[in-house]
């Protein structure tokens, strides 16, 4: 091997060992800022609510909020009067984003393919998306009980829109120089479809998904403020009716946790199992 290949391998080296670095840091930068802000803004509403400046009945110190988090967690992991609530409520949560992505992937697929049901139900996804869900959670309490099926119907339907609008803009995007040349050497329409469109559309979905994951938080917690005594959101209302607002305010970054937790899964699925879609952003 010659001294400029020895050379050239060097540097190849040196950059590979430096890449990770640089994304370390700058992962370890925005993790900073962000944590840095929130630190900033913590430590300001502790002093308002600690000198008296913003009563407790309108802001719980924070420092109260955060020794209630704890209490509720250790709960949670250790089996305490906290620990059904919360597993319902993640158990609700991962089964209605599983729903959500099913359907949404089954509709907006249904939209792309048909010009007939693009034209016929597509004013209706949108009416659906724009009405307002929490009308509708008494109703669903009456048509599916007070289990956790009104709880799963509910985030569905606020969870679902996002995956289908990246469905429908990922198998729209499919249409190419790919697209065209298989379609001219014979290839059938399901072909196309699985061996193109569809995985030219995941990223798209992925990055729907992540958004369904937040979503269907809030449609759990909806449900579970109507539906019975089940979950976090039960616990909410009591501790609202106790007057405890330390209580509702831990209960709510616990249930925030969980839906942030939720979006990190399917964010770290998509980049595993959906790479390429790295390259085509």
């Amino acid at each position: 091997m010659t001294t400029t290949e020895n050379t050239t391998a060097t540097l190849a080296v040196l950059d590979s060992g430096r890449l990770p670095s640089r994304a370390a840091l700058a992962f370890l930068g925005r993790s900073l800022l962000v944590v840095g802000f929130g630190t900033i803004v913590v430590a300001i509403v502790e002093v308002l609510t600690a000198t008296g400046l913003i009563s407790p009945l309108v802001m719980p110190r924070p420092s109260l909020v955060a020794s209630r988090v704890v209490d509720i967690l250790t709960q949670v992991l250790t089996g305490g009067a906290s620990a059904a609530f919360a597993w319902q409520t993640a158990s609700a949560l991962l089964v209605s984003l599983v729903v959500a992505v099913g359907l949404g992937v089954a509709i907006g697929t249904l939209l792309a393919q048909s010009r007939l049901a693009m034209l016929t139900l597509y004013p209706y996804v949108l009416a659906l998306n724009a009405a307002p869900r929490v009308v509708f959670a008494p109703m669903f309490v009456i048509w599916f009980g007070l289990g956790m099926t009104s709880r799963v119907v509910m985030a569905v339907s606020i969870g679902m829109f996002p995956v289908i609008v990246g469905t429908l803009a990922g198998l729209a995007r499919a249409e190419g120089q790919t697209h065209k040349l298989m379609a001219a050497a014979g290839a059938s329409r399901f072909q196309r479809f699985r061996l193109v469109e569809f995985p030219s559309a995941l990223p798209f979905i992925v990055a729907g998904s992540e958004t369904a994951a937040v979503l269907v938080a809030v449609g759990v917690v909806i449900g579970e403020f109507t539906a019975g005594n089940e979950g976090l959101g039960y616990l909410v209302i009591v501790a609202q009716e106790n007057y405890d607002l330390p209580t509702v305010f831990a209960l709510v970054v616990i249930i925030a946790l969980m839906g942030i937790l939720l979006n990190g899964l399917v964010m770290l699925l998509g980049r595993r199992f959906v790479f390429w879609g790295r390259a085509q952003s």
